[in-house]
């Protein structure tokens, strides 16, 4: 889903994003980036070190997945950006409310103690601040979703994003950046599965 229009770092009198390929059309643009962060998230699923988890850590995955296509691949954006009503967090904050979001993720030991039957809810949570959050001008989307990935299988879960009800995602992150949760915490409850106890 694309942003609200910006050229904020595009080519000249274009809303196409600078990038290492030199592509100049959006679609073959958007194409690539699948194609190499789906790569690098192969490579990435098994040696993700859940360890010193703060918001350097999260930037870290970002420019992990975007190397191949940004030279701006996990640093934080230095415009406003938008997306179908939604205004996320303004870029003076980000590094703020960045680090913010993951102290109090710490404080919670990362959901460690948490009960199953409240886990989807803390998820939930989670997941809807790092949405507004929107540290980077592209790529937020897959670098929360293998955060989100991670954490989960840290803790004994593990969830599939790329065989759930996708448009049912969109829509229950559209509602919970209005502050209706329910939808995001039922997605999570449909979703979030036990995969192994851990020592908590």
């Amino acid at each position: 889903m694309p942003y609200d229009p910006t050229t904020a770092n595009c080519y000249p009198n274009s809303a196409v994003l600078i990038n290492k390929l030199g592509l100049r059309d959006d679609r073959t643009l958007m194409q690539a980036e699948s194609y190499y962060s789906a790569m690098r998230l192969m490579e990435l699923e098994n040696g993700i070190k859940f360890e010193n988890v703060d918001f350097d850590f999260y930037l870290s995955i970002h420019k992990y997945l975007f190397q191949d296509i940004y030279d701006w691949a996990g640093q934080i954006r230095t415009t406003n950006i938008s997306k179908k009503g939604t205004c996320f967090c303004p870029y003076e904050f980000i590094r703020e409310t960045g680090e913010a979001i993951f102290h109090k993720l710490k404080h919670n030991n990362y959901y460690k103690d948490v009960s199953e039957r409240e886990l989807p809810s803390c998820i939930a949570e989670l997941f809807d601040s790092l949405n507004i959050l929107h540290p980077f001008r592209e790529g937020n989307g897959r670098t929360e979703k293998a955060f989100i990935s991670a954490l989960l299988k840290n803790i004994g879960y593990s969830i599939d994003f790329y065989n759930c009800d996708k448009d049912y995602l969109t829509i229950a992150t559209i509602f919970a950046a209005q502050g209706v949760m329910d939808h995001l915490v039922d997605f999570f409850a449909e979703n979030i599965e036990l995969i192994g106890k851990i020592d908590r």
